[in-house]
């Protein structure tokens, strides 16, 4: 959609995928609460929650710069890299492939020795939905490519299947996770 004026910013708080057209005429920033990321034309992943200990910017193609009041400067990136801020401004890039990190955008999730409790945020912001771990569950580390394509029933299936979770759903919404059998 087309922005009007001089100068295109957009105030984030969750995950976006963006693919910005260039314009040297009127620059397009992101800004969160710890990061201004600025844009000529490029495609990138940015995931800035407030409540989240790390935000991270994802560069696909072109270039952005990102910088925080933490950094001396602005740090520019390259395709394939990825900027991480931590909420106590410690900044990290490394070489990623940028498919894992915007495949939500064909309706999947990649996880690579991924904590149960990090499977289980995502899937909770995908479907607005809410879980409760017990402690059998704790620790577990998950890995593969999940299609979100579904309902969160299927998702926690799916889940279910390689991880061998329990889940049950006590509410609309709201899912309890064990390792006992259903």
């Amino acid at each position: 959609a087309g922005m009007p004026g001089k100068s295109r910013i957009l105030y984030l708080n969750g995950e976006a995928y963006l693919d910005v057209a260039r314009d040297e005429s009127r620059p397009f920033s992101v800004i969160t609460d710890r990061m201004n990321v600025s844009v000529l034309g490029t495609s990138f992943d940015v995931d800035a929650y407030q409540n989240e200990d790390c935000q991270s910017v994802v560069l696909v193609s072109g270039r952005v710069k990102v910088g925080s009041e933490c950094l001396d400067g602005e740090y520019v990136m390259s395709p394939n890299q990825k900027f991480s801020i931590t909420r106590s401004e410690i900044a990290d890039v490394r070489t990623v492939n940028p498919e894992d990190y915007v495949c939500w955008t064909t309706n999947l999730l990649k996880f690579k020795r991924s904590d149960i409790a990090d499977v289980l945020r995502r899937l909770a912001r995908h479907y607005n939905a809410e879980f409760s771990c017990d402690e059998s569950v704790r620790g577990l580390s998950i890995t593969g490519t999940m299609d979100i394509s579904g309902d969160c029933g299927n998702a926690l299936e799916n889940l279910s299947i390689v991880s061998g979770i329990s889940y049950r759903e006590e509410r609309d919404g709201v899912y309890v996770i064990t390792m006992e059998s259903r």
